[in-house]
């Protein structure tokens, strides 16, 4: 079982995500769809925070 589906108590939704990066300062991310998000560089390049942003989406999805 992978770490979503041990925190959500089950198997995962079948579910599709789109990331789009930009090239855009500052460290920032914006949810434009249920299944579509926007990211800056340097959030995306960062895998702390960038996990840390995107993992309440990916638990809603699943």
């Amino acid at each position: 079982m992978g770490r979503v589906e041990a925190e959500i108590g089950r198997k995962a939704r079948p579910f599709r995500l789109v990331v789009t990066r930009l090239p855009v300062a500052g460290d920032t991310g914006w949810r434009v769809a249920p299944g579509h998000v926007l990211v800056s560089e340097a959030r995306r390049d960062n895998p702390s925070a960038y996990g840390a942003w995107l993992m309440p989406v990916i638990r809603e999805l699943a």
